[in-house]
């Protein structure tokens, strides 16, 4: 399993803003797997016992591969998050940070729109998952 530490991405002294390296890995979508593995073996579980009863056995297949698609699109939003969350960091904040420093409010509006643009992305993408 993999350990993720969750800190801020950046730090304020009392003069600027220095970046705060922290661990990212999309190992922690492994993590997730023995959630994932269990209620798998939920699902047989309840199949074997449902083995007499084939609605309920029909029932049952198809909650089990909505699930399974769940499972799939939840890991594809953790991913989307992780890569965006690199983006802000890596890229995004830093060209802000140099625009604010320049003053050049314009341009650093402009990336905060983008970072606004990639969060509701984001946002949007976990609504939809919910309705499911």
């Amino acid at each position: 399993m993999h350990c993720i530490r969750y800190q801020p991405y950046f730090q304020i002294t009392e003069k600027e803003v220095v970046p705060v390296t922290s661990v990212w890995s999309s190992g922690f979508v492994e993590e997730l797997l023995p959630s994932s593995q269990q209620v798998c073996l939920l699902y047989h579980i309840s199949y074997l016992c449902l083995a007499k009863f084939p609605k309920l056995e029909r029932l049952l297949r198809m909650r089990a591969v909505e699930t399974q698609l769940l499972f799939g699109s939840s890991e594809a939003v953790l991913l989307k998050c992780v890569g965006t969350s690199q983006n802000l960091v890596s890229s995004l904040f830093p060209m802000l940070i140099h625009a604010v420093e320049k003053n050049k409010p314009v341009l650093a509006i402009k990336y905060l729109e983008k970072a606004r643009t990639w969060i509701m992305e984001i946002i949007h993408d976990v609504e939809k998952m919910v309705d499911r």
